[in-house]
C-alpha cells in the first residue's frame, strides 16, 4: 500500500509536530479505564504519542497508521520505552481487524483524512470492529477549524467542505470539514454521549495562522449493547 506522499512529509519534517499526548485524552483515559476498557486500536497512530501513553497505563493497545515512516517512529518509541504494544501499516477504510475485536477505538485527528465516500467507510470500519459496549473517542475537524480556512483560500475544493492542499508542506493531502449534523450523522448508530465543538492543539503549520481557531467535533460514543 503506497502511503500519501503528503503525510509522509510532514512525519519526516515536523511539520504536524505534535509530540505528547493530548490533555483530552489523558483526561479522558483515566475515565475509561474505570469501565473495563482494555483493548484498544491508536487509529492513525502517527508518531505514538497516545500509543505509548495506552500502553504505560496498562491498556492493551494496538496502533495503526497509513505512513510507513510513522509506523517505524511508533514501534521505535515503543522500544524504547519498553512497552508492549502492536503497530502496523493500514487504511482506515479497510481495517485488519475482526468483528467486535476493540473495546475502545481512539481516533485523535484521523477520521477526515479523505473524501467523503472513504469518511464514511472509516466510520463504518470503526463501528464494526468495536464490541457492543465498545467505545469511540474521536476528534474531527470542524468546518471551522483552521485548516478549513486555509483550505478555502489556498486549496482546491473538490468536494462539499473537502480540499485538497498542494502547498506549504500539505502537498497533496485531502481533508473534509464536518459540520454539526454531519458528525451527529456518522454517529447516528452510536449512543452519543459527549459531542462539542473544542480548540485543541496547534501543529507548526496551523499555529502560522493564529486569527483562526483550530477547532474539532469532540465526540465520545458508546456501540450499542
Amino acid at each position: 500500500m503506497k502511503a500519501r506522499t503528503g503525510w509522509e512529509k510532514m512525519i519526516a519534517t515536523k511539520t504536524y509536530g505534535l509530540i505528547d499526548p493530548d490533555p483530552y485524552v489523558v483526561e479522558k483515559l483515566r475515565i475509561v479505564k474505570q469501565w473495563g476498557i482494555r483493548k484498544v486500536l491508536d487509529l492513525g497512530c502517527g508518531q505514538g504519542r497516545h500509543t505509548i501513553l495506552l500502553s504505560k497505563e496498562q491498556f492493551e493497545v494496538s496502533a495503526l497508521d497509513i505512513s510507513p515512516s510513522a509506523v517505524a517512529t511508533t514501534k521505535k518509541s515503543l522500544e524504547e520505552n519498553s512497552v508492549p504494544g502492536t503497530v502496523s501499516v493500514g487504511t482506515m477504510e479497510n481495517l485488519p481487524y475482526p468483528a467486535g475485536y476493540f473495546d475502545m477505538v481512539l481516533a485523535w485527528r484521523v477520521l477526515y483524512l479523505g473524501k467523503i465516500e472513504f469518511v464514511r467507510k472509516a466510520f463504518s470500519e470503526v463501528k464494526r470492529i468495536l464490541r457492543p459496549g465498545g467505545i469511540l473517542y474521536a476528534s474531527i475537524r470542524s468546518v471551522n477549524n483552521t485548516l478549513c480556512h486555509i483550505g478555502k483560500q489556498k486549496g482546491k475544493e473538490i468536494e462539499s467542505n473537502t480540499y485538497v492542499f498542494n502547498s506549504d508542506g500539505l502537498s497533496d493531502i485531502v481533508y473534509h470539514f464536518f459540520t454539526d449534523e454531519e458528525t451527529t450523522c456518522h454517529c447516528a448508530d452510536l449512543e452519543i454521549a459527549e459531542i462539542g465543538e473544542s480548540e485543541l492543539q496547534h501543529t507548526e503549520y496551523t499555529a502560522r495562522y493564529p486569527e483562526h481557531k483550530n477547532l474539532f467535533w469532540v465526540v465520545l460514543a458508546r456501540k450499542p449493547l
